[in-house]
């Protein structure tokens, strides 16, 4: 977060042997409808587009995802599944017009012909966030690596944005100190949750861009995932010979 906002960054790709040119937007999943504007008209000259799968695609499954995961946040029976609940909630979109932002997921056309899921065989979205199975393993192994004072912490700090929006006071600060506090403050979290999902999903990902790559042929391409994915799909990336030629900002969301 800086002091106008919370910012997200376009990496250029250009490949050391052939002219081939990737255009990587990360980006993320709530804010201003100018940012969103932006990213599209960001991705409009690229041949194909590889997205990130939608787990929602209306306002209606968004706002009942995170029904479903306050209730988990405010359990008091299990510390772990509250925890869960602590990393997954955020605004929901009827507090999220409220405060002028809107969600990633309904101000895009993912059906357009050359747009392309990149991770719809590992992640089915659905309501019901289904990872594989494969994923919750690891996950709920990692937790018992997480002390109980970091679980507190982030039940806590997430409780309290909460309550926020129930009293209707909530701020866009308050969202976005929520937002990154969880990589600043919770490395060992940001980790598990990285090894969890992430790196499998990313691996998924360059399979399908690999693919692309041999049956389309393109000049170029673009990727639009959560500013998350960057750091392993960067690797992965370089690993296949591409190099970062340039970053540019977006400002996501506004401190008005």
């Amino acid at each position: 977060m800086t002091s106008d906002g919370l910012y997200t960054s376009v990496y250029r790709y250009q490949h050391r042997v052939n002219p081939t040119k990737v255009l990587w937007v990360g980006t993320n999943h709530i804010g201003d409808n100018e940012y969103y504007r932006k990213i599209d008209a960001a991705l409009g000259d690229m041949e194909i587009v590889i997205h990130e799968e939608p787990f929602a695609r209306s306002a209606n499954e968004i706002e009942q995802v995170m029904s479903n995961w306050k209730k988990e946040l405010f359990r008091d029976d299990n510390l772990d599944a509250a925890f869960i609940g602590a990393l997954i909630y955020s605004l929901p979109p009827k507090n999220r017009d409220a405060l002028g932002l809107v969600e990633e997921w309904v101000q895009f056309d993912h059906s357009r012909l050359h747009w392309v899921s990149g991770d719809v065989t590992w992640y089915q979205g659905t309501p019901d966030i289904q990872w594989p199975p494969e994923a919750w393993e690891y996950f709920n192994k990692g937790l018992h690596y997480i002390d109980l004072a970091t679980k507190r912490e982030a039940i806590c700090d997430a409780r309290s944005f909460a309550e926020k929006i129930d009293q209707g006071v909530v701020t866009r600060k308050d969202y976005i100190e929520l937002a990154t506090k969880h990589e600043a403050s919770y490395p060992h979290v940001s980790a598990l949750i990285e090894d969890m999902g992430q790196k499998m999903r990313d691996q998924i990902v360059l399979k399908v861009f690999h693919g692309l790559m041999r049956t389309k042929k393109p000049s170029n391409i673009g990727f639009k995932f959560g500013a998350a994915h960057h750091k392993y799909q960067h690797e992965l990336l370089e690993h296949s010979g591409y190099e970062l030629i340039g970053v540019d900002h977006l400002l996501a969301v506004t401190l008005l």
